[in-house]
């Protein structure tokens, strides 16, 4: 058994809580009485600063948040069999499944699986010790009632069917403090960071949460409604940082895109993509009638923000000017999105936006091809291991001898919560049988791995009580590694794992199996303006403005050896030369 790897995010030497003096000075963005009403915000993180690790924004309290309160529920995306050796900027906003309480997630890939999560797991600092917000591991699940063989429902695998409540105060957390989450970061003393001042007038904090707020949209899932009246266009909604992405870096193995890429804006001749990674924006929905209340933009150019440092700076215009495979590998580069009125909105409006001509050519095609190809199938089996879970949480676990005759849906297999490998190193031996029970460990749910139910029955004969089953536990997930090493088991020995109680067993999805797997679920960025007057995406991030990368191979390519390869004008290769000198 080896070792995982552990992820760039979980081991950052990031520094502990602090209460920040909100010092409010009037200007030209907000007022003490704005604030008010601002429960989340965000501003340049002086943790990061002092620290030297991460870039940019923290996310601050405008409010009491009490001791054990959730802090609110985001969007949870999995990324799938990820390969992130060359270490990209997505990489400082992913987070690895161990110990997030998503086992039954992980199990649905050999490899690999990390999560992302927009909000405060994406933007705090985090830390093992003096954080205010701990880990909650409440993950929910919601499918909309969408199923792959409905003709009616092509939205099947084409958005996560999870959130996640990650953090909950451990303490109560008072106005203006840096929310900072925990991770497994042991090495940072923070006591030694003093309470530094914060100047909203040179550093304009972005309030998250006094306009828009989730609600249950009648075009699609989650919409984002005003919370108050907004009397005129070309008001800002909300604002979110961005994270830039090379669209190859999205791919998977078989040449499916991650469901990741929903979630990304981009434009159909670049292979640059950006991925918000603020609270709320990713509930955004699309006009179905194409006349829409918002747009998005970028975020205007403050002459204070020229002022900040280039640790603190979150949003760099220089990448307007540079190549976009630079632009996709710049760590702490971003940009911030806003996202605009464009009309008069009343209170308790959806706010929607168009997502491009792309966009919508190719969700009409998918959804012809899904409702044609859903007519000529009849085969209704299939059921989330999320579903089944609910609808026998009460029944009794079938042994592998009883499935011969009444098998269980042919995606799902039964899997067992433990502790960690009971099996003693001392003890390493050919042709083992090594039994435990479920009595003598102490934290089940750490563990999660497939099992053969083997028994059903009751302890010392006693009919009376509750069913208890024993269990083989297998790991055919040698090299998956998002399952915790302690959680790995050896394959010369036979686990048995006795005394289980009904909850110490569940239904998980076989490998690719899940809508998330789906070969023919939606996949399509989120398109960007591109008219004249409202243009996202400069020429220099376009592929058509670059002669030399016709062909696939060429655009992925180093620029300087394709130069070498083709007949280009003197006129064109000073400009090609130019453009990468910018960087």
């Amino acid at each position: 058994m080896a070792p995982t790897t552990t992820p760039f995010l979980m081991t950052r030497t990031l520094s502990s809580i602090f209460l920040l003096h909100l010092t409010l000075v009037s200007g030209d963005e907000k007022s003490d009485a704005d604030f008010a009403a601002c429960g989340l915000w965000l501003g340049p993180s002086s943790i990061k600063v002092q620290e030297r690790q991460g870039f940019g924004l923290g996310m601050f309290t405008g409010k009491l948040i009490a001791k054990g309160d959730d802090m609110p529920a985001e969007l949870l995306v999995p990324i799938y069999d990820w390969d992130d050796e060359d270490h990209p900027p997505l990489r400082e906003y992913i987070w690895d499944s161990i110990d997030n309480g998503v086992g039954d997630m992980v199990l649905e890939s050999m490899e690999n699986m990390n999560m992302f999560i927009p909000g405060l797991a994406s933007i705090a600092p985090c830390t093992a010790t003096n954080y205010n917000l701990k880990l909650n591991n409440s993950v929910a699940y919601n499918d909309w009632g969408v199923h792959r063989f409905n003709p009616t429902t092509p939205t099947a695998g084409a958005f996560s069917y999870r959130t996640s409540s990650m953090f909950s105060a451990v303490r109560d957390i008072l106005p203006g403090e840096e929310l900072v989450v925990q991770c497994t970061d042991h090495e940072f003393d923070g006591d030694t960071i003093p309470s530094p001042a914060f100047d909203a007038h040179h550093h304009p904090p972005i309030c998250l949460d006094d306009t828009l707020e989730e609600q249950p949209s009648t075009i699609h899932g989650k919409g984002l409604f005003t919370k108050r009246n907004i009397p005129q266009s070309d008001t800002i909604l909300l604002s979110t940082p961005m994270t830039p992405i090379h669209r190859n870096e999205l791919k998977m193995e078989n040449e499916q895109m991650q469901l990741l890429l929903n979630y990304c804006y981009g434009h159909p001749e670049s292979v640059l993509l950006w991925l918000p990674h603020g609270p709320l924006i990713n509930s955004l929905n699309h006009s179905p009638s194409r006349t829409p209340n918002a747009r998005i933009q970028w975020r205007s150019i403050l002459k204070t923000t020229d002022e900040l440092s280039q640790r603190v700076k979150f949003h760099h215009p220089e990448l307007f000017q540079a190549l976009p495979e630079n632009v996709a590998t710049a760590h702490g580069k971003g940009l911030v999105m806003e996202l605009v009125s464009t009309q008069a909105i009343a209170r308790g409006e959806e706010v929607v936006i168009d997502y491009g001509d792309a966009w919508v050519t190719s969700w009409e095609n998918h959804r012809a091809q899904w409702s044609r190809k859903r007519e000529t199938v009849h085969n209704s089996a299939y059921i989330s291991a999320n579903g089944y879970n609910q609808l026998s949480k009460d029944d009794k676990i079938r042994t592998v001898t009883e499935q011969h005759h009444n098998p269980y849906p042919p995606n799902l297999h039964t899997a067992c919560y433990f502790e960690i490998d009971w099996a003693s190193d001392e003890n390493f031996q050919e042709d083992v049988m090594t039994y435990e029970s479920w009595n003598n460990q102490n934290d089940h749910f750490t563990c999660l791995l497939p099992c053969l139910v083997i028994e059903a029955g009751h302890k010392d004969g006693d009919t009376s009580g509750s069913t208890l089953y024993t269990a083989k536990l297998v790991d055919n997930y040698g090299e998956n590694v998002a399952i915790d090493w302690e959680c790995h088991i050896y394959d010369k020995f036979e686990y048995f794992y006795t005394d289980i109680p009904r909850e110490g067993i569940i239904f998980v999805e076989n490998p690719e199996k899940s809508d998330v797997w789906l070969p023919d679920a939606f996949r399509h960025m989120i398109g960007v303006p591109d008219s004249r007057d409202d243009k996202m995406y400069p020429d220099i991030w376009k592929i058509r403005n670059m002669r030399r990368r016709a062909t696939a191979n060429i655009m992925d390519s180093d620029y300087t050896s394709a130069f070498k390869r083709k007949n280009v004008t003197p006129r064109q290769d000073s400009l090609d030369l130019i453009r990468i000198k910018m960087m």
